[in-house]
This record gives structure tokens, sequence and C-alpha cells, in this order.
């Protein structure tokens, strides 16, 4: 049988994408997890499957990783979604929408125009910054739910590299909370400017992660190096994001956006097929 899907990225972060709109997704777990695998399948950091939402909100979002494990919300996911929206003509541009998650209702608005590669604005909620989790390896790492758990260590050290910090330190703190943790390590360069690298719970290291440069910028806020209503700048190994904390508290991020590619998958493809 033979399927047809749509690769999309958001600074770096990879999501294969389907729409099934009045039909099950055909899939296993076990299944995506090979299509994510990047030797043997099509490579991503997961796969986001758009069907139809119900009450209020016109499209719905489920979103594997790529171990097979769902996840409740992924920021840049969700603005994955929304372009692949508008670049189907299922949305105008320059128009809000609301999608459903695992997580509640969220809002984005679509791009202004048909570009390659466009900004797309979404909202993440409201982030709560918990209480010091404990130090590992002499780092203090902050609990930040942002529809998805996360924990934020600021590293202090100029030089260090955050990709090996996060790829040497993320698998085990992974574990330290039931059913995992994101792990985020952050670096101030000014403040409205942050580095950032994660370590994704289901997923391992990713180029990217938006939920994760939320609970970044809210722990910073937290911190009180950073101020609600500032655009940040939170720059990952993929890319630039910004995250803008509202009066209310509520998040919102904005960066680019592009298809990748489209594609279709022979499901002979499988081992068990």
């Amino acid at each position: 049988m033979l399927i047809a899907f749509k690769k999309y990225q958001a600074i770096s972060n990879d999501y294969i994408v389907f729409d099934y709109f009045g039909y099950k997704f055909p899939f296993s777990n076990e299944q995506v997890s090979f299509l994510c695998d990047r030797r043997r399948g099509i490579g991503a950091d997961g796969v986001l499957v758009i069907s139809e939402g119900e009450g209020k909100a016109a499209f719905k979002m489920k979103i594997i990783n790529s171990d097979g494990t769902i996840a409740r919300m992924c920021g840049n996911g969700l603005r994955c979604v929304i372009k692949y929206l508008s670049d189907c003509g299922m949305i105008d541009y320059n128009t809000k929408v609301l999608i459903e998650t695992d997580s509640g209702i969220l809002e984005g608005v679509s791009p202004v125009d048909s570009s390659f590669s466009s900004v797309v604005k979404s909202e993440i909620g409201v982030p709560v910054v918990g209480n010091e989790l404990h130090e590992f390896n002499g780092y203090p790492f902050t609990f930040v739910d942002v529809g998805n758990p996360h924990c934020v260590t600021f590293i202090e050290e100029k030089h260090e590299d955050l990709v090996k910090i996060a790829k040497k330190m993320g698998p085990s703190i992974e574990q330290i909370v039931e059913d995992g943790v994101n792990v985020g390590f952050a670096k101030m360069v000014n403040n409205n400017h942050m580095d950032l690298a994660v370590w994704e719970r289901g997923a391992g290291f990713t180029n990217a992660c938006g939920t994760g440069a939320v609970a970044a910028v809210a722990t910073a806020k937290a911190k009180g190096f950073v101020e609600n209503g500032d655009d940040i700048l939170v720059e990952q190994k993929g890319g630039k994001l910004t995250v803008n904390l509202d009066d209310s508290g509520k998040a919102f991020i904005a960066g680019f956006v592009n298809k990748v590619y489209n594609g279709i998958i022979n499901t002979h493809i499988f081992p068990d097929s």
C-alpha cells in the first residue's frame, strides 16, 4: 500500500506530517519509530497527525515522538501544522486558527502569504514554573510545565558547549521524573537573548525545541533575568525562535517554518510487513 505524507521543519525540528480527516491513522507506534529512523526510514524528530477537531477547534494535532511514545504538546510541531494547513488551502493567510492538542486548545496565526519559508506564530499556553528539583552534577534544575514537563538549568560559564552538555547529561536527567522530562540547558547572552540546548524525552537531543524555549524563558523570568512583554530571542543549534510572555503569563513563539518535500511511503518498508 502507498501512503502520501509531507515533511516539514521548524528551525531544524523536522516532522513527518499526515492528515487523516475521517480516517483512522494506519501506523502503529512501532512503525512510527521506524519511519523516524534516519537510516532505515524517512528520518524525523517525530510524526504529526492532523484530523478534525472537536468543539470550537476545527483541527486536532496528535504528536508521536521518534521512539513511538505520545507527546502531549510540541511548539514547533504546532507551527508546522499551521503552515501545513495554510499550504494546503485549509486556512486563509494571516488568520487565527484553533488547534486541539492533548494539552488543550491553542491558538496560532497562519503565514501572511504563500512564501516557501514563512514566520508562523503560535500560543503555547501559560507555563507553570515549579520549585528547584535538585542539583545534578552541581547544576540546580527548575521544573516547568508547558503542557509537557521540562526542567531547566542556567549555565554561567561562558565557554561551556551547551549541546555537548545536553548530550552528556540529558539521558540520565530525563529519567529522574516518572514518564520522563525534557531537559534544557540555557545561557543568557544579554537581557533579550539566550542560547539553549534541549534533550527531549522520547526523541533525545534535537536541534530545536519550541516548548523548551518557552520553559527556558519562563525560568529566566522567575529568576529575574527577563521581563514580561519583552521579545526574547532564543538561539538553538537549528536556528532562532522569538518567545514572548504577555502580562497574563501566556507564552507565544514565532519563527520560520517550511515544507521540505512531499513523499510516498510503501508500507512494504516495515520489517513486519
